[in-house]
């Protein structure tokens, strides 16, 4: 993450979000009244479905378990009932 003022972020603005988005870089824009983050929306959205993952750890383990499971536990998706 490259630490940056705001004086900065408007010198090269557009340079700044063309890596945030091209190459993922990510920004920390500092200001007199506190810190402000650019990033790509990809790496938002990476960083949303990561933070879903660790803040339910049973799902981790019933992942594993489902990764585990015989075939003969599962029905095809054709027999699932999708309207519930």
């Amino acid at each position: 993450m490259e630490r940056v003022n705001i004086t900065a972020l408007r010198q090269n603005i557009y340079e700044m979000f063309e890596q945030a988005i091209k190459y993922n870089e990510i920004y920390n824009v500092t200001t007199k009244d506190g810190d402000a983050v650019i990033m790509s929306k990809e790496e938002y959205e990476l960083m949303e479905e990561m933070m879903f993952f660790h803040a339910r750890p049973q799902l981790k383990q019933e992942l594993i378990d489902s990764l585990n499971a015989p075939e003969e536990d599962f029905i095809p998706a054709k027999e699932f009932n999708w309207d519930v």
